[in-house]
């Protein structure tokens, strides 16, 4: 929401819950940006409430709930950069503060804790973009820039360091929303408009590297958010935050949109095991065998698993297997 705020929280896609976590262990900041490789997290820029825009840069283990200072980024700090992890390296750039618009690229190198400058982005500067990673490349564009709202794209190559120009979108130019990377393509996903003002619906798009092409999707429900979050658990993507023009509200509803069906339970021994499923959800129900029909005289409502042991009318007779008429 742009306020300066300290709190972090874990969501539990199972329980649908959310927990608190232990608050960040530096100055409370709007606008800072984080990505995630592996079961850590990285976060750092954004701006305080006295409109600096810090350097520090900070690793979060997501398995211990314990934050770790890493090496302070060299460059001018900034609010609104593109930020994409590809082979274990973040990419940074873009972004703005208060000498405007900024055009360079670095590179992060998790392993050794090392930032590196890259070759510049190679259009105008430009603030609050669109960006994601397809198969190791990353994949920035449109934004804010001093002349407007954007629409051009493009990709970049760490392998050689090199930038190449896609296809301009072929919607509105827009800046301000959410991204993500799923199975091989990137979305786009809500945002403000070519005058800045809400997009006339949360707008959902999905992007083929292979053909540099752009497919609309579902919009999300409500009005477009301005600044909204997005994160990816299994084949669900959870869209959160941000700001709504029409209501002049920070919205808290979440939504859940399946981007696939391959995901499931995929042990044959459970109660929903899921036969076309390749990726496992954690949804797995554990079988409780008994009688799971309930016009039987021994239905049990805590059955999942039927063992055909269901009896259905009363045969009198001698039960006692020492009697002679034991039937």
């Amino acid at each position: 929401s742009g306020n300066y705020l300290d709190d972090v929280y874990r969501y539990d896609k199972l329980s649908d819950t959310w927990s608190q976590l232990q608050n960040i262990p530096f100055s409370g900041r709007g606008y800072a940006y984080g990505v995630s490789s592996g079961n850590k997290a990285y976060m750092g820029f954004g701006s305080t409430s006295s409109n600096s825009h810090p350097t520090d840069w900070w690793e979060y283990d997501m398995d211990n709930d314990i934050w770790n200072q890493k090496a302070s980024f060299p460059g001018s700090g900034r609010k609104h950069p593109a930020m994409v992890v590809v082979n274990n390296k973040i990419y940074m750039g873009c972004g703005n503060n208060n000498n405007g618009n900024l055009g360079d690229w670095w590179e992060y190198d998790i392993s050794n804790d090392l930032w590196t400058q890259k070759t510049d982005f190679p259009a105008i500067e430009r603030h609050h973009p669109y960006y994601f990673n397809i198969n190791n490349l990353a994949y920035v564009g449109f934004g804010h820039s001093n002349t407007g709202i954007l629409k051009d794209f493009y990709q970049y190559d760490p392998s050689n360091d090199t930038w190449t120009q896609l296809n301009d979108f072929p919607g509105e130019g827009r800046v301000a929303g959410t991204q993500f990377s799923y199975n091989g393509k990137g979305y786009i996903l809500s945002g403000d408009g070519d005058d800045h003002g809400p997009l006339d619906s949360g707008e959902f798009w999905e992007y083929e590297s292979l053909d540099d092409s752009w497919t609309q999707l579902t919009s999300h429900p409500e009005g477009a958010r301005w600044a909204p979050g997005s994160f990816v658990i299994d084949c669900d993507v959870y869209f959160l935050l941000g700001y709504n023009h029409a209501t002049n509200s920070f919205p808290l509803t979440i939504y859940k949109y399946k981007l696939s069906e391959d995901c499931g339970c995929t042990d044959p021994t459970a109660f929903n095991y899921d036969p076309f499923a390749n990726t496992d959800d954690g949804s797995c129900i554990p079988c409780v065998f008994g009688c799971t029909d309930s016009t039987a005289l021994n239905y049990d409502v805590n059955v999942t698993c039927d063992d055909t042991s269901c009896i259905f009318q009363i045969v009198l007779g001698c039960t006692d297997s020492s009697a002679l008429n034991y039937d």
